[in-house]
């Protein structure tokens, strides 16, 4: 019997999302979602890791993340952010109690915004690939 695949992170399965509002504290710091702390850690300065972190929401936070300068790192370090990032969120306890009523669900973020590294994207032109 093959396991459910959630592969859409909106409604019922939000809180998936990196774009989810969840109040963690990472390095003493607290950041509203994943995408805040993420955007942020791609800051060479720290003055635009505090810009970042203080974006109203995520997807300002995303928009002021492509306006900064990044550390010559960041492609080799990216990965690292992330699962630090999610374990963060996954440790608040009503977060971690929703992710594991997920079960043995196959989780994956399909788009079609082009992204292979985070998710799955359906398009036609990556399909393709």
């Amino acid at each position: 019997m093959m396991n459910e695949i959630i592969s859409a992170f909106r409604g019922k399965y939000f809180f998936l999302s990196n774009f989810s509002l969840c109040s963690m504290k990472i390095e003493k710091h607290t950041y509203p979602s994943v995408e805040h702390y993420f955007q942020s850690k791609k800051a060479l300065l720290k003055y635009d890791e505090d810009f970042i972190r203080s974006s109203e929401t995520p997807m300002e936070a995303k928009r002021r993340g492509r306006q900064v300068k990044i550390k010559e790192n960041w492609e080799s370090i990216k990965k690292e952010v992330m699962l630090k990032a999610l374990n963060a969120k996954f440790k608040i306890p009503r977060m971690r109690i929703k992710l594991l009523n997920t079960e043995k669900a196959y989780l994956i973020e399909e788009n079609l915004w082009h992204d292979n590294i985070w998710g799955d994207c359906k398009c036609n032109n990556c399909k393709k690939l």
